[in-house]
């Protein structure tokens, strides 16, 4: 028993059979020819082509049809066209077939029948990608990366990682931008895709046009890390510009020093780390100006950050102040304040251990410095095992 892949159901015929191979065949080797005038006359087209994808996927495919077999191949196609209509997937391999014989005006409007049939073909919406990248037509060749993801999100994981490269084009970005305003299903992947490893810009462009809010659980922490991708890539004033859509009050100074209220879009706010071993916690403690502090806690003799803030400060000399409380005796695991730049690799501008109850600390932001980290990190007391300090009232003053 054969599987005749034009129709999905069972069927002794061998050359049904070989035309539903002749769909990935064919697609590695005859569209990428359709493609190569654009690639030569252009060049390197902002899209990966999707036929060297799907190549990767079916190697075992990439062979050679001679003129009497693939003559064979459409007869075949053709009668059963004309037993059934519909049959997408006779329609979609005569489109490859006649495409591999030369006859690419033919194949093209193939392709475009194949696609009225059904638009959850994922052959033909790649074929028909690839020939919207080959005369250059970007906003169409989108269009059908959309309906290849919305009708088989599986695809998302050959087409995404082609997405997001060419997202650095801007002639790609910018439509691309635009179809994410109207949040197509497949928006977490592409913006999961950008966070990972796309260019900043891009990355925010398609941030903006979705218009995250800060309180949906899977949209929030999305955000928060845009954000953080554009600051470490040295783009804090663009992060800036991000939050503000949500949280127009942010001119990028320090927020609820006190601790008095959740940390509303982190890293703008406090981001806090929650874990057994290592954690950051708003809770009532004595001597605490407001209801709240912050209470910094390591068990296990862990050590890291706890606490960090997103500012946004212009050059110029500050003084960091905060209050503090149940510092241990052992210096190595008291509270340690950081302010270093935002930029992967950047300067650290303060790193001091908080010794006493009334703290501060005086620094200077220099003009590179675009974006600074301020971080509070405590370590374990090797004395008691477990350290559980606080602070409160944060404040970064500038100093005239």
């Amino acid at each position: 028993m054969r599987t005749d892949l034009s129709r999905g159901t069972t069927s002794p015929s061998a050359v049904q059979m070989t035309i539903g191979f002749a769909v990935a065949s064919v697609l590695a080797v005859a569209v990428f020819v359709l493609t190569l005038p654009f690639v030569t006359a252009v060049g390197t087209s902002p899209f990966q082509t999707v036929d060297r994808r799907v190549a990767a996927l079916v190697p075992h495919l990439l062979t050679g049809t001679d003129r009497a077999s693939r003559n064979v191949q459409i007869a075949e196609a053709k009668a059963i066209i004309a037993r059934d209509a519909t049959s997408i997937g006779a329609v979609r391999s005569l489109a490859f077939l006649v495409a591999q014989a030369g006859q690419a005006a033919h194949s093209v409007r193939l392709l475009n029948l194949a696609e009225r049939l059904s638009r959850r073909d994922i052959a033909t919406e790649l074929a028909l990608i690839e020939l919207a990248v080959a005369r250059g037509d970007i906003a169409t060749a989108l269009t059908h990366y959309d309906r290849a993801l919305t009708t088989k999100p599986a695809m998302a994981d050959t087409l995404i990682p082609i997405l997001v490269p060419a997202s650095i084009n801007r002639d790609v970005a910018r439509p691309l931008a635009r179809m994410m305003a109207q949040r197509p299903v497949w928006w977490p992947d592409l913006l999961d895709g950008l966070i990972a490893s796309g260019d900043p810009e891009p990355t925010a462009l398609v941030a903006q046009a979705l218009a995250l809010h800060p309180e949906q659980a899977t949209e929030g922490w999305r955000l928060s890390a845009v954000i953080d991708k554009l600051a470490m890539t040295g783009h804090a004033d663009t992060a800036l510009r991000l939050a503000q859509r949500t949280r127009p009050e942010l001119i990028g100074n320090l927020v609820n020093g006190g601790f008095e209220t959740e940390g509303n879009l982190p890293p703008f706010d406090w981001k806090l780390t929650d874990s057994e071993e290592l954690a950051a916690t708003r809770e009532a403690r004595a001597g605490a100006t407001g209801q709240f502090a912050l209470s910094l806690v390591a068990t296990s003799r862990k050590s890291g950050t706890v606490a960090q803030q997103l500012l946004l400060l212009r050059p110029g000399r500050y003084r960091i102040g905060l209050r503090a409380g149940d510092l241990p005796d052992d210096p190595a695991s008291r509270p340690r304040i950081v302010l270093r730049c935002a930029v992967n690799g950047g300067a650290t501008l303060a790193n001091a251990t908080v010794d006493r109850l009334s703290f501060s600390r005086d620094v200077t932001v220099p003009t590179s410095c675009v974006g600074q980290w301020l971080e509070f990190g405590i370590a374990t007391s090797p004395i008691h095992h477990d350290t559980v300090s606080w602070i409160d009232d944060v404040s970064v003053r500038p100093l005239q």
